[in-house]
């Protein structure tokens, strides 16, 4: 997972240093910053997970499999009120990814036990921004604070299908902290046409609940863990004014969410949560502001 981190650490810095030398040589007139309300309405395709790290252990141990989540999708409104330089906002995004491959437990050429990954994810921000113009780079700094949860569900499936010992399992995250973030926007061309950028990062505490009503996995050891999980964003893509007040934005945007699920679902000894994963969000996306 550290490797995806600091590659999109380097590539946050390389933003940055681009869109600031654009700033110093602006591609047009100066940028008002207008009052009112503000807002934006965002849709993405997720891709299959590329980084998972959660493990199925199946009752015979000996051999386990790690896998990761389908693909799904995100979408994200926000709301906002500008007066001056200062704006009040409220942030909401939902996630749902659809189920991995399964994992398989046993050597035989029909796994006795197999466990599936799933999951959905929203979240929501109450934040103060403050909007500033260099030359034409309009920029926004944001501060406020998140909630979120992760809601992990591992459907289990036996040879057979047989229903008495067939049933989910869930891990889910619930957390609260501060959140903050920096978007821009720098003309590139006439007609309208920008670079638009964004980032952000939450710390959020919390825990993770292990609960299951199957009737063949034993809870004993299913219990609320404490985590310090966060969330590192980032998106860049192409602006277009296509009308008063109206951008559209179409680009690629990535997050990744640590610490929110177990690293193993363990099925043979008393489900106990071990360990701690993350989940990656990632694809192409289409966003429309006014």
């Amino acid at each position: 997972m550290y490797r995806y981190v600091r590659s999109t650490a380097t590539s946050v810095f390389a933003l940055l240093v681009v869109t600031t030398a654009h700033a110093a040589d602006p591609a047009g007139p100066p940028i008002q910053i207008d009052g009112g309300f503000f807002g934006s309405v965002m849709g993405s395709y997720l891709l299959e997970n590329p980084s998972e790290d959660w493990t199925f252990i199946g009752f015979e141990p000996q051999d386990y499999s790690a896998q990761g989540l389908g693909d799904g999708f995100l979408g994200a409104v926000d709301l906002g009120y500008r007066w001056g330089v200062w704006d009040a906002a409220v942030a909401f995004q939902y996630a749902n990814l659809g189920t991995g491959d399964a994992s398989a437990t046993q050597n035989w050429p029909t796994p006795l036990n197999e466990g599936r990954l799933k999951a959905n994810h929203f979240a929501v921000d109450a934040e103060i921004g403050y909007n500033t113009v260099v030359g034409s780079h309009s920029m926004r700094a944001a501060a406020g604070l998140r909630y979120a949860e992760w809601n992990n569900t591992v459907e289990t499936f036996w040879s057979g299908n047989v229903p008495s010992v067939n049933g989910p399992i869930y891990h889910e995250f619930h957390g609260l902290g501060p959140v903050a973030k920096l978007d821009g926007s720098v003309p590139v061309a006439d007609g309208g046409l920008s670079l638009e950028y964004g980032l952000a990062a939450s710390v959020l505490f919390g825990d993770i609940d292990t609960t299951s009503n199957n009737p063949a996995y034993n809870c004993s050891g299913c219990t609320k863990t404490d985590t310090t999980a966060y969330s590192l964003e980032g998106e860049i893509g192409v602006g277009w004014n296509f009308a008063d007040s109206a951008r559209a934005v179409v680009g690629w945007q990535a997050q990744y969410w640590g610490d929110v699920n177990v690293e193993v679902t363990d099925t043979d000894f008393g489900g106990t949560n071990a360990g701690k994963s993350g989940h990656w969000l990632t694809g192409p996306f289409l966003r429309v502001n006014f």
